[in-house]
């Protein structure tokens, strides 16, 4: 047939009725109760600072202090595709004193928020998962992009959170809010995109009228497109 070209547009329109992605963003924002992350620090190293209000960072002072941080990713949509997904974290004193960069590693074994200490805390991956940007002289958000790390948990990686640390030289201190700082807008976030395929729903009677006037109209214009060509 001389007049596939109409066939094809109609066929696209009927798949897009019935078929469709969507795209959504998730905030996990937990707060006290709900979350899980815990301060470790060498000074001293079998304290558990669960509880407190800070996930304070520090490296090249006479202690170091990591923070633990975890989210739970159950509300992501069973198939999901991750597009991307952003660590923030509030730095809310001393604030563009030391921009130092800070780091984000993945832990490789589990903790417990009530009990974890420096000593007990399981061993990280040495490999810089990310670095902050989006420091400024005032206080602000410290945005890492773990998009890679939350594929692979939503794809069956055990997911056993981050560790925050300091650079491997220099000296540097940032004051991070946990879930159980008092502000809950300046609680750790983890904002994830991702693509779910919207189920497939049964048009509508109005639908149906439209897709039938539409194949109806094409089939019309190549019958009348090929009588023409004939009796040309």
């Amino acid at each position: 047939m001389k007049h596939k070209g109409i066939i094809y547009p109609l066929l696209l329109i009927l798949f897009i009725f019935i078929s469709s992605v969507s795209a959504d963003e998730l905030v996990l924002q937990p707060d006290g109760a709900t979350g899980k992350d815990a301060m470790i620090t060498t000074t001293p190293p079998d304290n558990n600072f669960g509880s407190g209000s800070a996930l304070t960072v520090n490296y090249g002072g006479t202690s170091l202090n990591h923070g633990l941080i975890e989210f739970n990713l159950s509300a992501i949509p069973i198939g999901a595709t991750i597009d991307s997904v952003t660590l923030e974290l509030f730095e809310y004193s001393n604030c563009g004193l030391n921009q130092n960069l800070i780091e984000a590693h993945l832990n490789s074994g589990s903790w417990d928020e009530t009990t974890v200490t420096w000593n007990s805390a399981p061993a990280y991956d040495p490999a810089v998962l990310a670095t902050n940007t989006g420091e400024t002289a005032a206080c602000d958000w410290l945005i890492f992009d773990v998009s890679s790390a939350v594929t692979d948990w939503v794809n069956g990686t055990p997911n056993y959170g981050f560790r925050i640390t300091g650079p491997a030289s220099g000296n540097v201190i940032k004051f991070i809010p946990s879930s159980d700082y008092t502000t809950p807008a300046d609680r750790p976030i983890l904002r994830i995109n991702y693509t779910t395929a919207a189920p497939q729903s049964i048009p509508t009677l109005n639908e149906w009228g439209m897709i039938v006037f539409m194949l109806l109209t094409g089939i019309g214009a190549i019958f009348y497109l090929r009588k023409n060509h004939l009796s040309a």
